[in-house]
């Protein structure tokens, strides 16, 4: 992963974190003389690099398939979990922080695409595909090396908030320490048995109303089968709380670089406005960047992706046949 870390970010300012990603690769290769797609995916909070891995078949199934009409066929893929999240979680055990820098993924999104010399071209494009947490970092990852990318997929990524954090309020540590014990209530990173944890990711409501692949290949890609029977989440409780309660940090920074973001950008959400994620932060998200078109899909919720999955891959393969 990228170092140094901002302050807060490991347990020691000489940690090293390590970030996992998996990779894919077309079966064959070919002559074919379409141009090249070369995709990278972050995630949001609670969820890890395989909410991704149902998209990704489909996108190769429809590019590669024998009667393609696409202009373009489905290069290298990458999808990683964040230093804090998934098999990442696992690798940096016992020293991961108190804060969460999100900006900090889109060092990594760079850190990744440089290791595997995935370079943007004119015949060979590289798109860049995150969500909430992740299409936060995703869009930093574009202010910060522009010409790495063809353009971005950001889905409802987290930028605007109506409340700003001050250290000389105490109001503030209360409100903070009471999402702290909100956020605590309803996620899990230890279960009896098999029973009780697949049980929990079917009914817990942030997951139910998942296209049942995707949830398939995110819970199997995120449990821990323990030598007693019990089992474990690879991203920890305490990492995700610490994940969703750097939002003041975070915003305050991402919201300052998203004028500088210059690759074009395709700002996808649902319809249905929540408290954390309002009208107001959309009309301010689509507002300032430069080169953004917006996409909305009807009675949808923040996790668009997760739960409208024919339609989020029309809007996608719609974006990416323009480029």
């Amino acid at each position: 992963a990228h170092f140094p870390r901002k302050p807060g970010s490991t347990i020691l300012p000489t940690d090293r974190l390590q970030v996992a990603y998996a990779k894919y690769v077309p079966r064959s290769s070919s002559d074919d003389p379409r141009t090249t797609l070369n995709l990278i995916f972050t995630h949001g909070t609670g969820m890890n690099k395989s909410v991704w891995r149902h998209h990704i078949d489909q996108l190769y199934e429809l590019s590669h398939a024998p009667t393609s009409t696409l202009p373009w066929k489905l290069g290298k893929v990458l999808a990683m979990d964040y230093v804090n999240h998934g098999d990442s979680c696992v690798l940096n055990k016992h020293k991961m922080g108190h804060k969460y820098y999100w900006g900090d993924t889109g060092k990594d999104v760079i850190k990744i695409l440089k290791h595997e010399a995935v370079k943007n071209t004119a015949d060979s494009r590289t798109i860049g595909i995150g969500h909430s947490v992740g299409g936060h970092g995703m869009l930093y990852a574009g202010f910060l090396e522009p010409v790495m990318f063809d353009s971005i997929i950001a889905v409802d990524p987290m930028f605007f908030t109506f409340h700003k954090f001050a250290l000389d309020r105490p109001d503030d540590w209360e409100k903070h320490r009471r999402i702290h014990k909100a956020i605590e209530k309803n996620v899990r990173d230890l279960f009896a048995n098999e029973e009780e944890c697949f049980r929990w990711f079917r009914t817990v409501p942030f997951y139910t109303k998942f296209h049942p692949k995707v949830l398939d290949y995110f819970v199997n890609d995120e449990v821990i089968y323990n030598a007693d029977g019990t089992m474990s989440g690879k991203s920890t409780t305490k990492q995700q709380v610490v994940a969703y309660t750097s939002k003041d940090v975070s915003t305050v920074e991402g919201c300052a670089i998203l004028p500088f973001v210059t690759v074009p950008v395709l700002h996808l959400i649902g319809s249905n406005f929540s408290l954390s994620f309002p009208k107001e932060g959309t009309d301010f998200i689509r507002s300032t960047i430069p080169d953004c078109t917006g996409a909305t899909v009807p009675d949808a919720g923040h996790m668009v992706h997760c739960e409208r999955f024919e339609e989020t891959i029309a809007i996608m393969v719609n974006w990416l046949s323009k480029r």
